[in-house]
């Protein structure tokens, strides 16, 4: 049974890449190359005889997995079907909501890419000020959460990287050597200061984001561009999962402790692949009617947007994926992404899967309407974009919708609206004062 799904869900893959290609959107691609991470890829690695996150949780892994294949088909066809319709009867949906671009734009995200960069300095050298050692940040940001509450300046940082990689590429474009050397530092070193919290994904994704304007037409995504962004995707994933065991090493003081696990477990940890796997426990404890969350993240999500000191008593577990791990394992301090089927199969059951997958096709619908709306052959157009699938709304994800808006796309809408802004009026709309005794 588990093959025959698996063959399925590949096959619907394989029916939305096309229709993504006839697009030529870049967004619905890098979205569905995600999708395929987790729940084609790494199904078929658990089946190879990849250890799961946790073995001992899990009962019968053949049977688990198909079933959570079945979801996952339920869900990325909903969203499939919504994107063909939504195409042929509403293309253009939502483009409203992105900025008109100027031809400014590229200076003033050059300037902003600089300004972030030395404030990144500034919070780097700052920690380590606090710290004394990288060994120490990151047990503070993943350990004893010492960090709490500093999120916001991580987001600086996390501008300073996407800014940074827009400017770089727009000095690859222009064939500006200086400014490429300058804004390639700037991007390393923005994205070595967001590494300090501990994170993995939102680097991922500005460096593929990055590869893959380098390994298209300028942005304009064809199947030739998608082998060769598969290609440097795998080094990039090697990277990832190399990074990943240093961190380890660092926080548990021992490279011993770190290669502990097999390195396919390793893999799917570094890279979330393992949101397969906690489908598998929702479908395992939470789809007989215990235990339903009955919408309880969605809230969460809508108030986690509201700052700690506007509220004092705002609850310290919001994120479903620190929840859901606690549910399993009541001491663990960092949590297990669920996933978007997982998180509509938790709180709504079937039917919000399928309604899930609906909100993914809008969601995939409008991004692309702002993508082409911005210019498809733009950096920033597509580096937003992006931002917009894979840390704004993954897999179609709205728990966290508002808090990733105003962390990252409202500065990024400033920064486009500062472009089309006039430093001086123009001189037709300056009053004529007559001349004293004319």
């Amino acid at each position: 049974m588990f093959f025959l799904v698996w063959m399925l869900i590949c096959a619907v893959l394989g029916l939305f890449f096309w229709v993504a290609l006839s697009l030529r959107s870049a967004p619905i691609v890098l979205s569905l190359m995600f999708f395929a991470l987790i729940y084609c890829i790494r199904p078929a690695m658990i089946m190879l005889g990849a250890n799961l996150v946790n073995p001992a949780l899990f009962n019968d892994t053949a049977k688990l997995s198909a079933f959570a294949l079945i979801y996952a088909v339920l869900y990325l066809s909903a969203a499939l079907v919504t994107v063909v319709i939504l195409s042929a009867v509403r293309p253009g949906l939502g483009a409203g909501l992105f900025p008109e671009m100027s031809s400014r734009v590229d200076t003033v995200s050059a300037l902003v890419a600089i300004l972030l960069t030395i404030v990144g300095m500034g919070i780097g050298v700052q920690l380590f000020l606090k710290f004394g050692s990288l060994q120490a940040i990151l047990f503070a940001a993943k350990i004893t959460k010492d960090l709490a509450g500093t999120f916001g300046l991580r987001s600086l940082v996390g501008l300073g990287a996407f800014f940074s990689s827009v400017a770089l590429l727009i000095s690859l474009r222009d064939r500006r050597i200086g400014k490429t050397a300058i804004f390639s530092l700037c991007f390393g070193i923005n994205l070595f200061v967001f590494s300090l919290w501990g994170t993995r994904l939102e680097a991922f994704v500005l460096l593929s984001g990055t590869l893959l304007v380098l390994t298209s037409r300028a942005g304009q995504i064809d199947l030739w561009g998608i082998m060769k962004f598969s290609v440097w995707g795998f080094c990039l994933l090697f990277g990832a999962t190399v990074l990943y065991i240093y961190r380890l090493a660092q926080l548990s003081g021992s490279w011993e402790v770190a290669f502990s696990r097999d390195l396919t477990t390793t893999t799917a940890v570094s890279m979330h692949m393992t949101r397969f796997d906690s489908l598998m426990l929702v479908v395992q404890d939470f789809t007989s009617g215990l235990h339903t969350r009955v919408g309880e993240d969605f809230y969460n999500g809508l108030i986690m947007v509201i700052p700690r000191a506007l509220w004092p008593d705002k609850p310290s577990q919001l994120l479903i994926g620190q929840w859901f791990r606690q549910w399993y394992e009541p001491n663990a301090v960092n949590g297990w992404t669920v996933g978007g089927p997982g998180e509509y199969l938790v709180n709504f059951g079937l039917a919000g899967v399928i309604l899930g997958g609906i909100v993914f096709g809008v969601m995939l619908t409008v991004i692309h309407s702002g993508y082409r709306k911005m210019g498809a052959d733009q950096p920033l157009s597509v580096m937003l974009s992006v931002v917009l699938v894979l840390i704004v709304v993954p897999e179609g994800s709205p728990i966290q919708l508002l808090p990733r808006v105003v962390l990252w796309c409202i500065p990024i809408w400033l920064v486009v609206w500062a472009a089309r802004m006039r430093l001086r009026a123009p001189v037709a709309s300056v009053p004529k004062v007559p001349f004293p005794g004319r």
